[in-house]
C-alpha cells in the first residue's frame, strides 16, 4: 500500500534533491528527514519549492486502489460466512496473523536501520490496523456490507476534504458524499443497528488515521513495503490474545478461508494502498477510497444476495464519477501549489 515512498510534496524517493529537503508540515520550521544520520532530526527553515511537483502517477493510483477496495470488501464478504462459528475479532486476528506472515516472507524487513521516529509511526500504524479491521468486522456482522463500507469511507473522505487546497476540486468529494448518502438512505431507516453504526464510524476514524499515518511514513526517503510488513506484524501481535482466549482453532475448511483472507484481504490491499499513497497523495487516495462502497454493494449483491436499489445505483455512479473527476483534476493542476 516498492521501492520507496514519496515525500510529502510528491518528490520521488530516488531523487537526490528530494532526500535533502525538509518535510513540509505547515510550520515555519520543520524536522529535516535526510539520509545522512548526522543530519537526521536537525531543525531547518522551510523554503518553499520554486516548482511544486504533481503526484507521480494519479491514474496508476486509481488502478491499485480499485484492486485494494475489491480485495478488502471481497474478504469482508467471505469473512461473514465464518461469523457463525468464530467471533469477528478471532477472524480479524487470524486474518492479520496470516497477512503478517505473508508480507514478512515476501519482503523480509530488517529490524535495524530505522530511526526512533520511524519506528513510532510503524507501531502507530500497526495499532491503527488492528483497531480498524476489528471494528469493521464487528460492523459488518451487524450491517449490510454496502452500508458498512459506505460509512467506512467517511474517514478518508474527511482526509480528502482537509487535504485539498484547490477550491475547484472540492466538487468531487462533495459528489462522493452525495453518493454515500444515496447508498445508505438514512431517511428510510437503512441503518437499523445503532451499535453497528457506531462501530462503522469508529472504523472510519481508524481508516482516516491509517491514511494519514501511511502518508506520513512515506515522508521517510527509504520507507517502503518493509515498513508496511512490520506494521502488519505489530497489528497481528496486538490481536494475538484474541486467538489465545477466543474460540477453538479453526477447522480445515475454515483454515483455507482464513489463509485466503490473510493473503488477499491483508497483504494485497495494504500493499496497494501504500503504493497508491506514493503515486497519488492523500487527497487523491482519500477520495478514491469512495470505491469501497461500490465494491461492498456489488459484492454484497453477488456473494450475499443484497439487492441494489435505484438509490444505491445512483450512489455508485456518483462515487465513480467523483473518483475519476478528482484524478483528472489532480493531474491537471498538479503543477500548481497543492500539497499532498
Amino acid at each position: 500500500m516498492h521501492h520507496g515512498l514519496a515525500l510529502a510534496d510528491g518528490v520521488p524517493c530516488d531523487s537526490v534533491v528530494a532526500r535533502r529537503r525538509p518535510v513540509v508540515t505547515g510550520r515555519s520550521e520543520v524536522i529535516a528527514r535526510m539520509d545522512d544520520p548526522d543530519d537526521a532530526g536537525r531543525v531547518v527553515p522551510f523554503i518553499p519549492s520554486p516548482r511544486p511537483i504533481k503526484p507521480a502517477r494519479p491514474f496508476a493510483a486509481i488502478v491499485v486502489v480499485v484492486v485494494s477496495c475489491f480485495a478488502i470488501q471481497g474478504s469482508a464478504a467471505v469473512a461473514t460466512t465464518l461469523f457463525d462459528d468464530m467471533s469477528p475479532i478471532s477472524v480479524a486476528a487470524w486474518r492479520q496473523l496470516i497477512g503478517a506472515v505473508t508480507l514478512a516472507l515476501i519482503f523480509r524487513p530488517y529490524l535495524r536501520g530505522r530511526s526512533r521516529g520511524r519506528w513510532v509511526l510503524i507501531v502507530l500504524l500497526g495499532i491503527t490496523m488492528a483497531v480498524m479491521n476489528t471494528s469493521y468486522y464487528f460492523a459488518v456482522e451487524r450491517l449490510p456490507l454496502g452500508i458498512a463500507a459506505a460509512l467506512f469511507y467517511l474517514g478518508p473522505f474527511i482526509v480528502a476534504v482537509a487535504s485539498l487546497r484547490r477550491p475547484q476540486l472540492l466538487v468531487w468529494p462533495v459528489l462522493a458524499l452525495i453518493g454515500v448518502i444515496a447508498i445508505t438512505r438514512p431517511d428510510q431507516g437503512a441503518v437499523e443497528s445503532v451499535v453497528g453504526l457506531l462501530l462503522a464510524l469508529f472504523a472510519a476514524a481508524s481508516l482516516a488515521g491509517y491514511t494519514l499515518l501511511s502518508h506520513r511514513l512515506g515522508q521517510y526517503a527509504q520507507a517502503g513495503l518493509g515498513d508496511l510488513s512490520l506494521a502488519v506484524c505489530v497489528s497481528a501481535v496486538i490481536l494475538l490474545p484474541a486467538l489465545v482466549v477466543g474460540n477453538s482453532p479453526p477447522s480445515g475448511s475454515h483454515g483455507g478461508t482464513l489463509i485466503l483472507l490473510g493473503a488477499i484481504g491483508v497483504a494485497l490491499p495494504f500493499a496497494c494502498d501504500y503504493k497508491a499513497l506514493r503515486w497519488g497523495g492523500s487527497a487523491l487516495v482519500g477520495t478514491l477510497f469512495a470505491l469501497d462502497p461500490v465494491a461492498g454493494a456489488v459484492l454484497g449483491l453477488i456473494a450475499l444476495g443484497q439487492v441494489l436499489t435505484k438509490s444505491a445505483i445512483f450512489g455508485l455512479i456518483a462515487i465513480c464519477l467523483a473518483g475519476a473527476g478528482l484524478a483528472i483534476g489532480t493531474a491537471m493542476v498538479g503543477r500548481g501549489h497543492e500539497t499532498y
